[in-house]
């Protein structure tokens, strides 16, 4: 029994919050550089906020383990979505662990919840 393909986050954004919007083509350092931007911004303002993350490889934890213990103690809530459990203590994050095939293990995203700001951040590793 084949299971229907679930559609990315990617696309379910584009068709269903934005299909307006045109997405911009960026090399994965770049889309990084821009979420470190917000990260410091948070961590420099001590800003409130909510944050949800993921990454395609549980190997990105090791460098940003001290970003985001730094923000654990200033956002209210950071949720993790991964293909394991990052190195960081259990009651600072919640941690979502995604099975092989989930099509989010496939994409890098940033969710950030302010009360001055929010950004989404989303792309398609190609």
């Amino acid at each position: 029994m084949v299971s229907p393909r679930v559609p990315s986050l990617f696309h379910l954004i584009r068709e269903h919050i934005a299909p307006d919007i045109v997405p911009f083509i960026a090399t994965k350092a770049t889309l990084v550089d821009l979420s470190h931007t917000l990260e410091d911004c948070i961590l420099r303002n001590q800003l409130p906020s909510v944050i949800f993350t993921g990454f395609q490889e549980s190997s990105h934890w090791r460098k940003e383990t001290q970003r985001y213990l730094e923000l654990a103690n200033i956002a209210s809530t950071i949720c993790i979505f991964a293909g394991g459990i990052p190195p960081v203590p259990g009651e600072q994050h919640i941690a979502v662990t995604l099975e092989a095939g989930d099509p989010l293990r496939q994409e890098w995203f940033l969710l950030v919840l302010t009360e001055w700001f929010c950004a989404l951040l989303c792309g398609l590793d190609q």
